[in-house]
């Protein structure tokens, strides 16, 4: 389509674009590589003669652009941003609290950034991770100074949590806080106070509706995702459909669509149209808090109406490249920010698609009422593909997975959800007067419901982690720009290639994940404080989560499945009880479909309260919650599991027994073998084909095991076990790990 052709300001800011990303995000390699290029496009036109003058300024350009962006890129992180690069040892901070944040019985404190060691900066910010007593006092808005040590984001998880952090403008974490000295006075910006009313507008849609169908427009209409529940955004996106959670273009288009529609009706001027729309754009983006997507929209909208009002013309994918750049340069770590390429890349596809049918456009007959019906569902099917072809590397490389049915479901919801913010637009200026409290219930109920249904559809969340689905998407990526940036004869032929291209993809994906899924495996993971147990066979996977219970232990236990291909769980248990056993079942259910919870039934109080608050949370329709007792058999599929004990009290001991195809695996926690307890433990033991011998959670006993028992492997998990020579020698022909990170028992 030769997207470029005639339009020379969209190639030099993508270039100036592509050379900071890849300049700030890559090694030095990269680095190299990218000067080097620049400085042959400068240097080449002196060497070999280019026919025409405007080739050869266009040529130089291009590589000084390159060069420049790099420059700008080295200026900007390696010698403004990093803060923790330029301040080694102990700092002494003074800034303002702009957000505090509740985590696992700390305070996420958002301090807006004045003074480092007296220096003055703009627009930086660090985190402070603050327990209970030390964040008391602090208030949004609060001028705290403090001395500590600047330190780089980091992770036990694959997640790129520094990434994630400096796309929000976070520079460093603030590790050893020491001296907080806190201003009586504070601050009331004007940030905080649209803040403020935006998170108001939200509990208003909660209280006057529900908590799940307000949450879900207040995150749709206002990008406010505070009182949206982890499910509903897993739902989404195992539908296929998360983008239409995070605020985007596509919501800012869907509110001045319906602006402009009303301004019309009321025979008002397009060009003061073009105006109140300016001014509403404007207003929307501060509503919303500035996020770069709906701020990408914004600036393209704001751009096309300044050009429609001064030359009755734009170009919208010119004002693309004009929109993401001045975004970069007023928030350079915005490149980071995931959502930016996804809805940048999104619109570019449907852009695409957009310019191939207006360059296709022939006069026809009047069309019939079936092909006026059918043209806009195809067109929208089509749009979609496009979307999710141009954004295919960064959801697969960010997410690890693909949704089948996501161009059918996003045509699908779409119109629902337009609908659903008219009325939350509604109430925000009428109230609940009307009723609209009951009709936004009804609605975000049925968007819910429908939404919940496709993401309970078995194998719909496919895994992309394969290695020829990610050289598959790779080429397609590849074979994508190609058609928007080379001169493609048959472009209709090519559509149809891509479009079959990426359908083939999905069905890949679909297909590697049914056969992953299908293979026999019982795994052992140990890694820090937790363990788990896999279980796979016939098509269905079970988790054992041995660990103590933390939001932390599932989510890292779903991202080992998800380095296995594993995308559902039909069967999760858990081993034990803590105060975060809450928080980590809702941190399951927010990142993986689990069709069955298995919990231990309560002993005491407290575990009483933990098991009803759990309960509540996995209400009908949601994971199936099941109690087990000492002695129960528990199905897992083609394994059975005999729990065997539990204690109640802090030495946290466990023991269990899996049963498979005749054979016969005991889990033991190292408190077991000690005391009263290796009463149960021996008669365990006796039989079993292997034996692992765990710590179950935090628990480091120190003990030396002197059993001799005919089996054919044991799995030492507890570090500070020890095993006499002669104990060792019984076991010479016997399988022994010590502390694996990851052991097969079968495959």
């Amino acid at each position: 389509m030769k997207i470029f052709d005639k339009r020379p300001l969209s190639l030099i800011l993508c270039i100036l674009l592509s050379g900071f990303v890849f300049f700030s995000i890559y090694g030095i390699v990269v680095k190299i590589s990218l000067l080097a290029i620049g400085t042959l496009l400068i240097l080449v036109p002196a060497f070999i003669p280019i026919a025409k003058f405007a080739k050869k300024w266009f040529t130089v350009a291009c590589g000084g652009v390159l060069v420049i962006s790099c420059f700008l890129s080295l200026l900007y992180f390696n010698t403004y941003f990093l803060t923790y690069e330029r301040y080694q040892g102990e700092a002494f901070v003074c800034g303002t609290v702009e957000s505090i944040e509740s985590h696992t019985g700390m305070r996420n404190v958002t301090l807006d950034v004045d003074t480092i060691n007296g220096d003055k900066f703009i627009s930086h910010k660090v985190l402070l991770n603050l327990d209970i007593n030390e964040a008391e006092n602090l208030s949004v808005g609060s001028s705290v100074s403090f001395g500590g040590i600047l330190s780089e984001f980091t992770s036990d998880t694959d997640f790129d949590i520094k990434a994630y952090y400096y796309s929000r403008g976070y520079s460093a974490t603030v590790q050893d806080v020491t001296d907080i000295e806190i201003s009586p006075t504070v601050k009331t910006t004007i940030k905080n106070r649209i803040s403020s009313y935006r998170l108001e507008l939200c509990r208003r849609m909660v209280m006057y509706s529900n908590a799940e169908s307000g949450g879900l427009l207040g995150a749709l209409l206002l990008g406010e995702k505070a009182y949206l529940s982890g499910e509903i955004r897993h739902d989404f996106t195992r539908a296929g459909i998360s983008h239409i959670l995070a605020l985007s273009g596509m919501h800012l288009a869907i509110l001045s669509y319906a602006l402009g529609k009303l301004l019309s009706f009321l025979k008002i001027k397009k060009t003061y149209r073009k105006l109140i729309e300016i001014v509403f754009v404007f207003a929307y983006m501060m509503l919303t808090g500035f996020p770069v997507s709906v701020v990408r929209a914004g600036i393209m909208l704001i751009l096309s109406s300044v050009l429609f009002l001064l030359s009755h013309r734009h170009d919208s994918i010119t004002t693309l490249f004009i929109s993401v750049t001045i975004i970069c340069a007023l928030e350079p770590y915005a490149i980071f920010d995931i959502s930016l390429w996804l809805s940048a890349f999104a619109t570019l596809g449907i852009l695409l698609l957009v310019e191939l049918d207006t360059k296709n456009a022939v006069k026809r007959e009047a069309p019939t009422i079936l092909v006026r019906i059918v043209k806009p569902i195809l067109f929208s099917v089509i749009s979609s593909l496009f979307a999710i072809g141009a954004t295919i590397i960064f959801s697969a490389t960010s997410f690890g997975a693909l949704s089948v049915l996501s161009p059918i479901t996003t045509t699908l919801i779409s119109p629902i959800i337009q609908v659903f913010m008219y009325l939350g637009t509604l109430f925000c200026f009428f109230g609940n007067i009307l009723s609209f409290g009951e009709l936004i219930s009804g609605f975000g109920d049925i968007i819910i419901k429908i939404v919940r249904w496709i993401s309970s559809i078995n194998a719909i969340y496919t895994s992309a982690e394969f290695v020829f689905i990610q050289i598959s998407i790779f080429i397609f990526t590849l074979a994508f720009f190609a058609f928007a940036t080379l001169d493609i004869k048959n472009k209709k032929a090519y559509t149809a290639f891509l479009c079959i291209f990426l359908v083939l993809i999905h069905i890949s994906s679909y297909a590697a994940t049914a056969i992953t899924k299908q293979k026999n495996i019982l795994r052992y993971n140990a890694w820090d404080n937790n363990e788990q147990l896999i279980l796979q066979d016939g098509g269905n996977t079970a988790v054992i989560d041995i660990s103590t219970p933390s939001s932390s232990s599932a989510y890292q236990s779903v991202s080992f499945l998800k380095e296995q291909n594993i995308t559902e769980i039909e069967h999760y248990v858990f081993t034990d009880y803590s105060t975060r056993l809450l928080s980590s079942v809702d941190s399951l259910i927010s990142v993986t479909y689990v069709n069955k919870i298995y919990i231990p039934s309560p002993q005491t109080a407290e575990e009483t309260v933990v098991a009803e608050n759990v309960a509540k949370l996995l209400k009908p329709g949601k994971a199936t919650l099941c109690f087990y007792e000492s002695g129960d058999f528990l199905t897992l599929g083609e394994f059975v599991m005999y729990p065997a004990y539990r204690s109640a009290d802090e030495e946290t001991r466990f023991a269990f027994t899996l049963m498979y195809n005749d054979n016969f695996y005991t889990y033991l926690s190292s408190g077991m073998l000690k005391n009263d307890t290796k009463n149960v433990a021996l008669p365990l033991i006796d039989g079993c084909d292997t034996l692992i011998l765990g710590r179950h959670g935090s628990v480091y006993d120190e003990y030396e095991f002197i059993y001799k028992i005919e089996v054919d492997a044991i799995i030492f998990a507890s570090l500070n076990m020890t095993v006499p020579n002669e104990t060792l020698d019984f076991y010479k022909n016997t399988r022994i790990y010590y502390s694996p990170t990851r052991q097969d028992i079968i495959h």
